[in-house]
Parts: C-alpha cells; structure tokens; sequence
C-alpha cells in the first residue's frame, strides 16, 4: 500500500519555486523528531505501539496496558492517573494516550511540563487506520503499518463483496442487569457496520445506559457483549430480542471488544463470521 507519496509533477514544482519543503519518501514522511524515551498512557495506545514494533521505545505505561506481552517488564507510570514525578525523572520524550481516557487536567499538566503529547481519538476505522499512519510517520514504521492496514482492508471487504442478506440488525453491550449501549458513532458501533451489520443503539461515540424498553425497541438480531453472555439470557429483556431466542448473544474478549487496538482485523473477521451464522 502506498501513502502520502507526492506526484512527481508536484515535486518538481515546488523545486522550481524554490520552497524548501521536505521530499517524503514513498510510503511516508520522516519524523520530525526520533522519540526513544516514550510513555504509553491508554492500553489501546500501548497496543499500536506494538503493532508498529515500537514498544522498545516505551519506558513506561499505564497499569491497565497489558498487550503486547512484551510491555510486561516495562514499569507503571499511571495506575489510573499518571506519575508526573516519574514521567519527568525518567526524562520521557513522549507521551501517548487515548483522547477519551485522558483527563483534560492531565494534559494542561504535560503541556506545562513541557513534554511532547501524542493523543488518539479513535471513533471508526477509517480514524484507526489514519491513527496508525501518524504513529507510523513519528517511528519510521510505514512499511509496517501498511500490512497491517491491509489486513484491515481486507476484512472489511468481506461486508462490501458479499453482503449478508436481510442485514442483520446488531448492536454491543455490557452489564446485563444494568446495559450499557455502544453509541451508533462509536468505534465498536463501526466495527459492526463495516462488518455488514444494521446498527442500532443510542446516538453519540460513547456507551449509555440504556433501559429494558430501549432494548425491545432494537430487537436486534446480534448482540456482542464484552461479559459473560451467559447473563444476558437471564436478563428478561434480553432473552426477548431476537438474538436472545436464536442464541446470538455473542460474548467477546473485553480487550478485543472494547479498545481501538492492534487486533482490528481479528475483530473484524469474527464479526462477520457471527453475522454470518445469525443468518444460517
């Protein structure tokens, strides 16, 4: 895959012109800055890290980043909010964290510290695979990002090609007792519709309570859960819904589920493959 190569006619304009821009190489630009002292704050980020095979750079994460295995012998500095006394002694150069998780005092407090922030705000796949490119662009990682975009691209593909039909109607949730609803602009909410799916669930990026009334209203035929499914059978509600009488209740890896991370192209395929089978 290639990204962010100029045309050759535009180059040479800009050379005739004078400009003294910088020529970006095929498949991505150079760093501004080589960062070689980096602290993860968000599991999600700790994972892009690794799927650049830039956590040799991290000296430090939070105390949730738990993948990739390798992260295991690199200190805490954030359990939940950050050491800033860590951060600072031991010299980080930058800081990466998820836009969502990060509280804004938290980040008025590295800006006075003066240390370099990376956040991510990862709402759809179309932002995770910008998200990748712009952490590849600061590691020197293009060539690894692009193969694991293409995986990307490829499982949704799966949805374009040979659309499910009727279009399952799927929503993802947690807490049986007490639901929470993936919001329809969230990322999980998008993982299901480029898997071919018909979202439902509340407007906005964020999971919402919702009540038993709101989840008969769906009826969806699909229900992805980041807990035990088993659960949701016992929950009248849920055991109402379609997917509660036709055992499509689906209980997924919360890791997996619930964070913008390394393994979209997994969840994807598993998605699809679910929806597949709600329609057998």
């Amino acid at each position: 895959m290639l990204r962010r190569g100029w045309p050759v006619l535009a180059v040479l304009f800009v050379t005739l012109i004078g400009c003294q821009e910088k020529h970006y190489p095929i498949g991505g630009k150079y760093p501004e800055q080589v960062y070689v002292r980096v602290v993860s704050l968000s599991p999600s980020a700790s994972e892009l890290l690794g799927l650049l095979n830039a956590e040799n750079s991290m000296i430090g994460r939070s105390a949730a980043c738990n993948r990739p295995e390798s992260l295991r012998d690199i200190p805490i500095m954030a359990n939940p909010d950050p050491n800033f006394d860590l951060i600072v002694s031991n010299q980080a150069d930058l800081v990466v964290a998820d836009a969502a998780t990060l509280a804004p005092r938290h980040v008025e407090k590295l800006k006075e510290l003066g240390i370099k922030l990376k956040l991510i705000k990862i709402d759809s796949v179309d932002e995770w695979i910008e998200a990748v490119w712009d952490l590849a662009d600061m590691f020197m990682a293009q060539s690894t990002a692009s193969k694991e975009i293409d995986r990307v691209t490829e499982a949704m593909k799966k949805g374009e090609i040979d659309p499910i039909r009727p279009q399952p109607v799927a929503l993802v949730a947690m807490g049986a007792g007490k639901p929470w609803v993936a919001g329809t602009e969230s990322f999980q909410a998008d993982i299901l519709r480029k898997a071919g799916a018909k979202v439902v669930g509340p407007t906005g990026n964020r999971f919402v309570t919702v009540s038993p009334e709101q989840i008969l209203e769906w009826n969806p035929d699909v229900v992805f859960v980041s807990d035990n499914p088993d659960d949701y059978y016992k929950s009248p509600a849920w055991a109402a819904t379609k997917a509660g009488k036709t055992h499509h209740i689906v209980g997924v890896n919360p890791d997996l589920l619930l964070r913008a991370g390394a393994r979209v192209a997994d969840l994807l395929n598993s998605v699809h493959d679910e929806l597949v089978r709600s329609r057998e």
